[in-house]
Order: C-alpha cells, then structure tokens, then sequence
C-alpha cells in the first residue's frame, strides 16, 4: 500500500521526512493513516495542456522554451504559435 506521510516519522525502522510516499504492507499503512501520519497515497492526474491558440504571449514564449526554440517578445503570437507547430511536427 502506498500512502504519504503528513509528519515526520518512522517506517520500518526508518526516519522518514513528512511529504514523502511510502510503499509499505496493508497493514503498516492503515497503522499510518489511522494514527494520522499519512494520507492514501493518490496517483497524479494527467493535466491537459493549454491549446495553443488560448495562451498568452508569455505562456507561448515558455512553451516554446521549453521546446528549446529561441523566440523573443518581438515575435507575434501568430509566428511563435507557428514555430511551435513547426518544431512539433518535425519531431514527429
């Protein structure tokens, strides 16, 4: 069972930072929770990403650093939408 930790503490003989996830037996976990030393553990949700066409300047120019592509303020929306496409569509 996974659960992370919401205080420091020990698990399985071992001091273990709060904020930290843990896989440990059934039963080790319900201790953890009931004792409220951890939470059940959550897999993270997969975010859709912001269609390009509703990003600002700013989230565009991130996201096409991201994509390692050198683009300034001075470009439009429209030129750094379509250098993003272009790199994207090259990868593929």
């Amino acid at each position: 069972m996974k659960v992370t930790l919401t205080r420091d503490t020990l698990v399985e003989g071992n001091g273990v930072s709060a904020g930290t996830t843990v896989d440990v037996l059934d039963k080790h976990g319900r201790y953890l929770i009931g004792a409220g030393k951890a939470i059940p553990y959550e897999t993270p949700r997969h975010v859709e990403a912001k269609p390009l066409d509703r990003m600002n300047k700013a989230e565009l120019l991130a996201e096409a650093a991201e994509r390692g592509l050198d683009l300034t303020e001075d470009d439009t929306n429209a030129q750094i939408r379509e250098a993003i496409a272009a790199h994207d569509g090259a990868e593929s």
